[in-house]
């Protein structure tokens, strides 16, 4: 048990160590589609890794198509992005490959069950094409406040925002 609490000490501090950029949110409307600029409904994905064997490009276009295969989310409406680590030291060792970081930035009227959908597929996207296992991916969902994602050349509300007003679906009981 002590080991699993450390392992997720380390992680979660290596997040917090690498940055956490502001991110966006998903239209999953044609209504919402343009080529205007990012949306704040578009999802943003975050990858950061240390140096894999494999183009990072054709890794990334891998994990944009089964993620929107298997969560019904349609490519052009997620943006990833890459960041390459240099150096690790988890759990007290310097390591090669893993582990990989994933900050997923959601929209403010994402569900709790569509969050767990997309980290879910997502590390068996990442597994798939970065040849590591899930157990080494480290994914945590930023979930925006009101008024608080500036996008677009402006800043971002939802009218069917999920957030602190909206808590007794996020309450973990």
């Amino acid at each position: 048990m002590k080991a699993g609490r450390f392992y997720a000490m380390c992680l979660f501090t290596i997040v917090f160590m690498v940055g956490i950029l502001q991110g966006a949110t998903l239209p999953c409307n044609e209504e919402l589609a343009s080529n205007e600029g990012l949306y704040a409904a578009d999802p943003m994905v975050k990858i950061c890794a240390l140096p894999i064997d494999g183009d990072v490009d054709e890794v990334l276009a891998g994990i944009s198509a089964d993620v929107s295969r298997d969560t019904g989310i349609e490519e052009q409406y997620i943006t990833y992005y890459w960041m390459p680590m240099t150096n690790v030291i988890c759990m007290g060792e310097k390591t090669t490959d893993y582990p990989i970081l994933v900050d997923l930035y959601v929209p403010g009227f994402f569900t709790n069950e569509l969050i767990a959908s997309m980290m879910t597929c997502l590390a068996a996207a990442i597994e798939e094409h970065v040849g590591i296992d899930r157990e080494w991916v480290f994914i945590q969902a930023h979930f925006p406040n009101q008024g608080q994602v500036y996008l677009s050349g402006e800043v971002q509300t939802w009218d069917d925002y999920k957030g602190p007003e909206n808590d007794a679906e996020y309450s973990i009981d």
